[in-house]
């Protein structure tokens, strides 16, 4: 089975410049971004080989203002969209479908901003 938040987490570094971890949000750097496998099952069924599965992503910056910033830019490249454009990562091909938009979490220890939203991913 793919590591899909590893890939996710790889994809966001490089596409996104944000410093993104798999299955954690380390205290360090302020910006990043944690991915992590949300149970529950997809919003889209089982089709012609691909394997639905929901990953929640949480962003976080030192303000508000950041936070939500870096979470819309995380968002558009983590969007299939309306076309249904494939997302290429280092595991193969993915659908990505928003299941609601970036939202505020919480303000962490530091008080960090955190947003957070989930996504079924297809692969």
């Amino acid at each position: 089975m793919r590591d899909i938040t590893a890939e996710i987490a790889q994809y966001l570094g490089v596409r996104g410049h944000i410093a993104a971890f798999a299955d954690a949000l380390p205290d360090e750097p302020d910006e990043a971004a944690g991915v992590y496998e949300y149970p529950g099952k997809g919003a889209a069924g089982e089709g012609e080989g691909l394997y639905p599965r929901v990953v929640q992503l949480r962003v976080r910056a030192a303000g508000r203002e950041k936070a939500f910033e870096l979470a819309q830019r995380a968002f558009a490249l983590l969007s299939s969209g309306p076309e249904e454009t494939p997302v290429l990562l280092s595991g193969g091909a993915a659908l990505f479908m928003p299941r609601q938009a970036p939202a505020m979490l919480e303000r962490d220890n530091r008080e960090r901003a955190v947003f957070f939203w989930n996504i079924t991913a297809l692969v």
